[in-house]
């Protein structure tokens, strides 16, 4: 029994991220989900400490939309391993490394409950919560534990990838509070390797239908008359963009469209070369990294996006991409199929198939009417199921669980 004990309206929560924001912008979607979340919260009377990695050029220490950060650091090692394009294995050793000690030093503040995002600060956060004794949450974002072999072509690396994945996953699911999934698929996987199905709750990804609306001006300089055909993507392996480029020729057969890359990556190099292999170079843009809060100017300029992915967590692209109203074509994976419907908010196609791009595309360039309604069905879709006002409610009633259980 609790003996009547009653959560306080306002928690105080301890995240921990490797990657934190710098100034407006983000690096990828993660970190866009914890701080949506995170703002949501506070704007709910939460009280909030972000516990991140330092970043060259950042503060040590600031505050931001009410939400305190603190970076650390030691010798420069997490500074001089942040890659704005991706979270290195050495930065999370790093981070791991040193944070343990920087939360010694946080012993004196008062936390309700500490949340820590993928398997580094999952950890973390499970070890300051044995240390205060309060409960601590873990989020998985998705997984490439099916698809590392696609992505790591050296199979003893793979193969150890998978191997720790697995490991961590596994063990967080045990030992934490609770496991937060942001896809089912990979939710139930580890339901079945852990059998802790209590424990582990699966919380889509959310996005903010104010920021991302039908209503935003779309950048200025982009549009030329030719329907635009974008994808915002970072440009790894797992995001398929070479699927896209290799449709573009298919596409061209009978129109003539812009293909418009937005993001940076390991993988430009090769997209860039691809483009000019294939003959279409003249037709695409490659936009380079943008900060996340224009990304809705650019969504906005579009016809259609697509989200061509082997791999998935309920997509954030997708999401935006919904909220603005856009017709969609994207990958008929785990993930995107928890956030979005086949032929009602979007169209899927099979994974890695540019035939089955180019003919949707095609569909949707000659079927306008329809590629509307497709469009606000979607945006309708977003409001009432994904907002983050509706997001931000789940996560709060889990913390209050979690207390509830601890003192029980």
């Amino acid at each position: 029994m609790n003996g009547g004990f009653k959560t306080p309206k306002s928690l105080n929560i301890l995240m921990i991220y490797e990657l934190g924001p710098v100034g407006k912008d983000f690096s990828g979607g993660i970190e866009a989900h914890i701080m949506n979340l995170a703002e949501r919260l506070t704007k709910m009377g939460h009280n909030i400490l972000f516990l991140t990695g330092a970043i060259p050029g950042a503060k040590k220490s600031y505050q931001r939309n009410g939400i305190r950060f603190k970076r650390v650091d030691w010798l420069g090692l997490i500074s001089k391993a942040w890659n704005p394009y991706k979270l290195t294995t050495r930065r999370q050793l790093f981070f791991l490394l040193v944070t343990v000690r920087e939360l010694i030093l946080l012993r004196r503040e008062k936390f309700d409950i500490v949340h820590g995002h993928i398997y580094t600060s999952g950890l973390l956060a499970y070890l300051f919560g044995k240390v205060k004794k309060v409960p601590s949450i873990n989020t998985i974002h998705g997984s490439y534990y099916d698809v590392w072999n696609f992505i790591e072509k050296n199979p003893i690396k793979s193969k150890f990838f998978k191997m720790m994945e697995k490991l961590l996953v596994s063990f967080l699911a045990r030992h934490c509070s609770y496991q937060i999934h942001t896809d089912t698929t990979f939710a139930k996987k580890v339901m079945c390797w852990t059998g802790t199905h209590k424990k582990i709750k699966t919380i889509l990804n959310g996005v903010d239908t104010t920021r991302f609306s039908p209503n935003i001006e779309p950048i200025e300089g982009l549009n030329d008359g030719r329907p635009i055909i974008m994808t915002v993507r970072r440009l790894v392996a797992k995001n398929g963009v070479h699927f896209l480029l290799e449709a573009v020729p298919l596409i061209l057969k009978t129109n003539d469209v812009k293909i418009v890359i937005v993001g940076d990556g390991p993988e430009r190099e090769r997209l860039v070369k691809l483009s000019y292999r294939l003959k279409v170079s003249k037709n695409v843009t490659f936009v380079g990294r943008i900060p996340n809060y224009r990304v809705p100017n650019y969504l906005s300029a579009a016809d259609i996006v697509v989200v061509p992915s082997i791999v998935e967590a309920p997509s954030i692209s997708v999401l935006e991409a919904m909220a603005m109203e856009k017709t969609i074509v994207a990958s008929n994976i785990p993930g995107i199929t928890d956030v979005t419907t086949n032929g009602l908010t979007s169209y899927l196609v099979p994974p890695g198939s540019p035939n089955e791009i180019a003919k949707v595309v095609l569909h949707f360039l000659t079927e306008p009417s329809y590629s509307k309604k497709i469009g606000k069905t979607a945006r309708k879709v977003a409001r009432k199921r994904h907002s983050w006002s509706t997001i931000a409610k789940k996560m709060e009633r889990l913390y209050k669980s979690a207390i509830l259980e601890q003192t029980s």
